[in-house]
């Protein structure tokens, strides 16, 4: 069953798959429900990018880098990429997408990104300049624009806000509520106590940030992928 599209011009999804997952069928079953004219893929190895020609039927343009250790990300789109590039944004390990597509007599600018977990103070700097020079170049972009991915940090982080600050856009969530996307309810069953809190206290860190020349339509959550991430699915339409 195809999932309804909310007349929207242009789908995105941004999953991040979780490199040890194996459910290799469940990922793509869900690209084939929700029919994404544009895919943003996070923690990709070689054994997933191979899983991923599955889909090459719908998606056939891909850019990107496919890693090991968490670190791949691929773009797979409907349309043709224009001008893709890969950049590091100050890192030295995680590598984002920047890259155009036209659609709809509109010429689409996008950064696929994902930061790294600020679980100790490298990953947290790290973190916070990748955003940082995410941010300044997306600032430099011409509209319709918008900037996708495993941030890494909520809504409430003073970080998130600098971000938005500087770059003049919104979330996607934005009147649509929270949806937290992480973790799923089993990520941590091994843990029983943490596991039992995350359920409860579940957060959103993969974000869709758009300019004000898209109007989000819809966004939702897609089902359990066999990752510690859900899905979102993002409908944008160009209002000029």
């Amino acid at each position: 069953m195809l999932s309804k599209r909310s007349s929207a011009d242009l789908r995105i999804l941004i999953a991040n798959i979780n490199t040890q997952n194996q459910s290799y069928e469940r990922v793509l079953n869900l690209v084939r429900k929700e029919q994404p004219d544009l895919a943003l893929f996070m923690e990709v190895d070689e054994v997933w990018a191979e899983q991923f020609n599955a889909f090459k039927d719908i998606l056939p343009y891909v850019f990107g880098r496919a890693a090991p250790y968490n670190l791949g990300n691929l773009v797979y789109s409907r349309y043709p990429l224009i001008d893709p590039q890969v950049d590091s944004f100050g890192t030295d390990k995680n590598v984002s997408i920047v890259a155009k597509i036209a659609i709809a007599n509109h010429t689409l600018s996008f950064i696929g990104t994902h930061s790294l977990p600020p679980v100790k103070p490298n990953f947290f700097h790290s973190r916070n300049r990748q955003m940082e020079l995410a941010g300044q170049a997306a600032k430099t972009f011409a509209e319709p624009k918008l900037l996708m991915g495993d941030l890494n940090m909520t809504m409430w982080s003073p970080y998130y806000r600098n971000l938005i600050r500087q770059t003049g856009l919104r979330n996607a969530r934005h009147g649509f509520g929270i949806l937290p996307s992480w973790p799923t309810p089993t990520t941590y069953k091994q843990f029983p106590l943490f596991n039992f809190a995350t359920q409860w206290m579940p957060i959103p860190i993969d974000h869709c940030l758009v300019s004000s020349s898209l109007q989000v339509t819809d966004i939702h959550l897609g089902g359990a992928t066999g990752s510690d991430h859900r899905p979102a699915i993002v409908d944008l339409k160009f209002t000029r």
